[in-house]
């Protein structure tokens, strides 16, 4: 049987395992808060670039699939690289 010795016991990393104080708290929020504002503008700047458009259908001519006045997000990159395929929905502008 092998025993700790209490003097290799790094007591403030105990400490703040089991009690963690403010700043840590502070800490975990910010790095959390930084990841979803990352996501966020990312998600935003592919939009506001054109990558993605929000589009909204008008007219009845994709029933079932798609209803009038649905709003959808689509991606314009691949058909630029791989071509259109069978099946895929064509978003033309007037």
């Amino acid at each position: 049987m092998t025993y700790i010795n209490s003097e290799s016991i790094d007591k403030t990393k105990v400490r703040r395992t089991l009690n963690p104080n403010r700043l840590d708290r502070i800490y975990e929020f910010l790095k959390y808060f930084l990841i979803i504002f990352s996501i966020v503008s990312l998600s935003y700047g592919l939009l506001k670039w054109g990558i993605y458009e929000k589009v909204r259908v008008d007219g009845a001519s994709m029933v079932p699939y798609l209803q009038d006045q649905q709003e959808v997000v689509i991606e314009k990159i691949s058909a630029k690289f791989l071509g259109y395929k069978r099946g895929q929905v064509i978003v033309l502008n007037d």
